[in-house]
């Protein structure tokens, strides 16, 4: 005849019980609820990014307009940028920033690197295509020819690429438009400039927070 389970083993095994279940259930929530909720995040990042973006590529136009076609100069965006708040074509340096790893908001009227989330595509003191990406995302790499793709700077693990949430970049054009642009899940966008870019007589460069992108 079996001894009766005593209430203290009885506590324990309901006590194992328990610890299992979240366990399972934290371990399903890492696997599959935060990728999305992650993946959400970014898109709502990014969709906020293309209002800033818009607001920015204004400021560059009225800049080019009474300075007679004359674009703002510098060797990273962040000096570009400083060029539109001095002149008071953009007045909130809030809208340079965006919430990313490394990256702060400004407080006060002069930027720092730290306070840049985007890069700019600068083009010999030209505007560059209506069809050209203008302000977008910092983090990436553009190579500016027909067609070409975007690429991440620093690329993830091949191995997490199953896990890691789709990203999303806010891109802004100097027409004034923007638009999210949802990028594959390593991070790269094929297609990302048109393939009916033409670069003839001009040398397009990409200028990031901390200046320009060697080709």
């Amino acid at each position: 005849m079996s001894e009766p389970i005593k209430p203290k083993s009885r506590w324990v095994n309901c006590l194992i019980g328990s610890l299992a279940t979240a366990f399972v259930g934290a371990l399903l929530f890492v696997l599959f609820a935060l990728p999305l909720f992650l993946e959400a995040s970014a898109c709502a990042v990014a969709s906020k990014g293309c209002l800033h973006a818009s607001y920015i590529c204004r400021g560059y136009n009225s800049y080019a307009t009474e300075h007679h076609g004359n674009y703002p100069q510098g060797k990273s965006s962040t000096e570009i940028f400083q060029v539109l708040l001095d002149g008071h074509y953009v007045d909130d340096p809030g809208l340079f920033y965006l919430p990313m790893k490394g990256k702060v908001k400004a407080t006060t009227p002069h930027l720092s690197p730290e306070n840049v989330s985007w890069d700019v595509t600068y083009s010999d003191n030209s505007a560059p295509s209506d069809q050209m990406p203008f302000v977008f995302t910092t983090g990436y790499k553009v190579n500016y020819s027909p067609g070409a793709s975007l690429s991440p700077s620093n690329p993830p693990p091949a191995w997490l690429s199953w896990w890691l949430p789709r990203p999303y970049m806010a891109v802004g054009k100097v027409n004034g438009g923007a638009s999210v642009s949802h990028l594959s899940y390593d991070g790269t966008n094929p297609g990302f400039i048109p393939a009916d870019f033409d670069p003839t007589g001009h040398v397009y460069r990409q200028l990031t927070p901390d200046g320009e992108v060697s080709p």
